[in-house]
């Protein structure tokens, strides 16, 4: 089961090398597709530079995400912001959850990082959170393609893209 890891970026030069080196790292059959949505800084070179597909879209998480799936050639994807280290086994345990035809996507559980009182409490909310059916992008949120075609994938809002596909998604 090929994953397609669709990261969208504006201005992520700080971080983006470590994210995508992170993510060439798990182990099997993947692509990784950048979508950047016009870095005024060094974040397509730096992704260009990590062997990465590189495309461009307008500005916008849903906007770029959505053009990443468009061409995506993975039978699963998986979006990822640009500042997320990914537990080391995620492809794996994708995969394990997804061999239940019942499960069309999912996500991961999130920890913030960083010694301040905001990163503790956000790591401690974000359980909960999962609880009451909210899961943000933040979290890598992955779904089966063909879910995502059905429900017309993520829309080009503003805001809370990753609320409005979820929602699609529970339908």
């Amino acid at each position: 089961m090929r994953i397609s890891i669709i990261v969208p970026t504006l201005n992520e030069q700080e971080c983006i090398a470590d994210t995508l080196r992170s993510l060439q790292q798990l182990e099997g059959d993947k692509e990784i597709i950048v979508v950047d949505g016009g870095s005024r800084d060094e974040t397509r070179s730096l992704a260009g530079a990590e062997g990465v597909k590189v495309l461009t879209a307008p500005a916008g998480r849903g906007t770029q995400m959505h053009a990443g799936a468009l061409e995506a050639s993975g039978e699963v994807l998986w979006f990822v912001h640009a500042d997320t280290m990914p537990p080391p086994h995620a492809l794996k345990e994708m995969r394990k959850h997804l061999e239940k035809a019942s499960v069309v996507g999912g996500n991961f559980g999130l920890v913030f990082d960083g010694p301040s009182r905001a990163a503790k409490r956000l790591t401690a909310i974000y359980p909960m959170l999962r609880i009451l059916g909210l899961c943000y992008g933040d979290s890598g949120v992955f779904v089966r393609r063909e879910i995502y075609e059905t429900i017309g994938g993520f829309r080009a809002l503003a805001l809370f893209e990753d609320l409005d596909l979820l929602r699609r998604l529970r339908g």
